[in-house]
């Protein structure tokens, strides 16, 4: 006990001992006290010790410091040296003037804050944390406080250099290097959460600008980052996701070798290398994968397994067969043929091919031409054209017929218009128009059966007459021998059908009384037994007649019947022109 709690006891006992009515003319030890605070608040009447068991004065409502906890219990003089009351003043915040802290390390808060009057050992740990630069949350809301700090002085544990909630290399730095080593970033909240370490959420576009998608995503770290540290094993690292060649350099050169473009993605994904969707028409300038070349197998073309490009230049396109097909070509067509092959192949299949012939040559394969072998005008296997000129059209038969028309009409004068007789399916079953080669000669009747020879040397079938008939009324041009035979010197006329028929020569049928003069009706019925009744010359001669020669015709009498008529002559002639059907 200190000699000035000593004197204080000492100056209590004795005022005790006074009287009341000596108390009154003595000055409070209490200092300046409110003035509704008597001294019987505390007091008695008539001593002054002890104390009133239940004192009027409520010290925590009649002054600023109330009493709670383990302060209400007190005597006065645990926190009052003296028994002025009115100095000094105590805050309530103010504990560190009785209570000295055993912390070491700087704090913000006051008591308070973590302490309570009701025991100092019931600290609020967490209330003490949120109003910190370091909020307890996840596992640091469980975690026990040694762990990071040191009791009672609370100072940070050796190696926990910051208070920064986002400074976890602090207190992780041995957890940092044994996970990630070096090249990671020190921001580890960029990942990890405060609840769990390995639960991480890894941003990996945002750390590295390479997003993990498709295998990517599922891959092991370990894959392209060396275990436990995960330093990056490529250098430089890929640009983006279209950026495979930094780190596919060795699968790139193993299956394409060169000539193939360096973006990868065109054909492949990120989910599967062997899934490649390749565009051939982008990359083999403009060749598009259809019919036969879609199924090929790339080695086909190609070499395995860079699959470089087997020819030089490349197809231009899908049109340009001959650049790969050439050897193809030679073999099949040699010299002559167009080599624009998608005009008869198609790209299914080199053999099914639909030959434009008449787009091709002009000539279109109709009849007989459809049906016939390519070699019966070409040579294979190139296919040559075996003439020169090819002809010009279906209409021009001789280009290459004429030596079967020289063999057949050779010297004869026929047309060289085949397709004026002939068909393209047979050169046998021909339809002849004889008026259309014949200056309109037609065969009818006994020119109709006649074998051609009659009239056409055999086997040009050459005209034995010059000039040809005028027409089917011109029979003198080829029977001027039977007229003369039969007709010579008689004075007939030449148009022999105006008697004879073109069935045959023998059935005439003359009509004397139509064509000269009525001698089986009329007057002269009866008259006459023979023609050279009147006509005197015959046979030698029909052209001449007499009308004087008979009956009662005598030229005296003519005469003077005919005194009156003007231009009456004693002539056959001059008779007949009168009297044309025998009648006056």
């Amino acid at each position: 006990m200190t000699l000035r709690t000593i004197v204080l006891f000492f100056f209590v006992a004795l005022l005790a001992g006074m009287p009341v009515q000596a108390q009154e003319s003595t000055t409070s030890p209490h200092g300046v006290l409110p003035k509704v605070l008597a001294c019987t608040s505390c007091h008695r009447n008539d001593t002054w010790s002890p104390l009133l068991a239940d004192p009027a004065f409520d010290h925590s409502a009649d002054t600023a410091f109330p009493l709670d906890g383990q302060h209400v219990p007190l005597s006065c003089i645990s926190c009052h040296e003296s028994l002025r009351f009115d100095a000094p003043r105590a805050s309530v915040d103010d504990c560190e003037t009785c209570h000295e802290t055993p912390h070491t390390f700087a704090l913000s808060q006051t008591c308070a804050d973590c302490h309570s009057s009701a025991s100092f050992q019931e600290v609020a740990f967490e209330e003490m944390h949120w109003s910190s630069e370091f909020e307890l949350i996840g596992v640091h809301e469980s975690v026990a406080c040694e762990t990071c700090h040191s009791f009672p002085s609370l100072a940070l544990q050796p190696g926990i250099v910051s208070v920064d909630a986002e400074a976890c290399i602090s207190c992780h730095s041995d957890d940092y290097e044994r996970q990630h080593g070096q090249g990671f970033p020190e921001t580890c909240l960029d990942c990890h959460n405060q609840s769990t370490w390995a639960d991480a959420s890894f941003d990996h576009a945002g750390l590295s600008g390479f997003e993990l998608v498709g295998a990517h995503e599922v891959a092991v770290c370990a894959s392209c980052h060396v275990e436990p540290g995960y330093e990056l094993t490529f250098n430089p690292s890929p640009a983006g996701n279209e950026d495979c060649l930094t780190c596919h350099q060795s699968d790139y050169d193993a299956e394409h070798g060169s000539g193939f473009p360096e973006t990868c993605l065109d054909c492949h994904n990120q989910s599967s290398w062997e899934d490649a969707s390749f565009d051939h028409t982008s990359v083999a300038n403009g060749f598009e994968l259809v019919g036969a070349h879609e199924v090929a197998v790339c080695a086909s073309c190609h070499v395995e397994p860079g699959y470089e490009l087997t020819f030089n230049p490349p197809p231009s396109g899908n049109e340009d067969c001959l650049t790969c097909h050439q050897s193809d070509y030679d073999a099949e067509h040699g010299g002559g043929f167009p080599e624009t092959c998608l005009d008869c192949h198609n790209q299914s299949t080199w053999d099914d091919a639909s030959f434009d012939h008449a787009g091709l040559s002009g000539f279109e394969l109709v009849g007989a031409h459809e049906v016939a072998v390519c070699a019966s005008c070409h040579v294979e296997p190139g296919y040559e054209l075996t003439f020169s000129p090819p002809p010009s059209g279906n209409d021009d038969c001789i280009t290459c017929h004429q030596s079967d028309y020289n063999s057949e009409h050779g010297g004869s004068n026929f047309p060289p218009t085949c397709l004026t007789c002939h068909n393209q399916v047979t050169w046998d079953d021909a339809t002849f128009s004889h008026p259309d080669v014949s200056n309109g000669f037609e065969l009818i009747g006994a020119h109709e059966i006649a074998a051609c020879e009659s009239c056409h040397t055999v086997p040009s079938y050459d005209l034995v007459f010059t000039p040809p008939p005028s027409g089917n009324d011109d029979c003198i041009t080829c029977h001027q021998s039977d007229y003369n035979s039969e007709h010579g010197g008689s004075g007939f006329p030449i148009t022999c059908l105006d008697c004879h028929s073109q069935t045959t020569w023998d059935d005439a049928s003359f009509d004397h009384d139509a064509a000269f003069f009525p001698i089986y009706s009329g007057e002269h019925r009866g008259e006459w037994s023979q023609c050279s009744d009147c006509h005197r010359s015959a046979p030698v001669t029909f052209a001449t007649f007499s009308c004087i020669d008979c009956h009662e015709h005598s030229q005296s009498r003519m005469n003077d019947e005919h005194d009156d008529v003007s231009g009456y002559v004693w002539d056959s002639i001059a008779c007949l022109s009168c009297h044309p059907d025998g009648r006056e």
